[in-house]
């Protein structure tokens, strides 16, 4: 547990330089040697909505850039709106990996939390196994939302994204940086 909450500790103080990717890989030290993919919110792909959603400034996050996704309503299938974000790096059987979101709900039909019922590192084709997966309510405050688990075996990079599942209601929800670590392995091992 005590490595772990270094890590997201480090993920915290190691936030804007990795969302902007303001220091190259060799000056980086420490939590983003595990980086496996592009934490900027526009990086982000979301599915099921007409237009792609605006990224916008906002000093309340790290990083200070926001996604702000508008979902239009409560689906059935809350994966119709949904936010992703492909690995870059690979992954072996065994490995640790972290997945961490910045997330706040920016507006809603009066509800004070929105329900994201599934949010994973998962395959990115069928079966969309999850190799890290959680969920989490998401109120008017920027707060980071992290998971972690092992994988079962090994992935080339693009094999892998992380998932939030939005389509719980009429809201809008912000994401900040969001990020995957593999802390089985640094940049330079890789």
């Amino acid at each position: 547990m005590k490595p772990m909450f270094h890590a997201l500790s480090g993920l915290l103080l190691l936030l804007p330089a990795a969302a902007a990717h303001a220091k190259p890989a060799d000056e980086s030290a420490g939590i983003l040697e595990h980086l496996i993919n592009n934490p900027s919110p526009g990086a982000m792909r979301v599915e099921g909505l007409r237009e792609p959603p605006p990224v916008r400034s906002d000093s309340g996050v790290q990083g200070g850039k926001a996604l702000i996704i508008a979902v239009p309503g409560l689906s059935k299938d809350v994966w119709s709106v949904q936010a992703k974000s492909p690995t870059t790096g690979p992954v072996e059987a065994g490995d640790e990996l972290v997945f961490a979101v910045w997330a706040r709900l920016v507006k809603s039909d009066g509800a004070k939390v929105a329900d994201v019922p599934y949010a994973a590192l998962q395959e990115t084709s069928e079966p969309w196994t999850a190799v890290v997966k959680g969920e989490f309510s998401v109120g008017p405050d920027w707060k980071l939302y992290s998971f972690t688990g092992k994988t079962a075996k090994h992935y080339a990079p693009g094999d892998l994204t992380i998932s939030l599942h939005l389509a719980t209601g009429k809201h809008s929800i912000a994401l900040g940086p969001a990020f995957v670590l593999n802390m089985s392995r640094t940049a330079s091992a890789k």
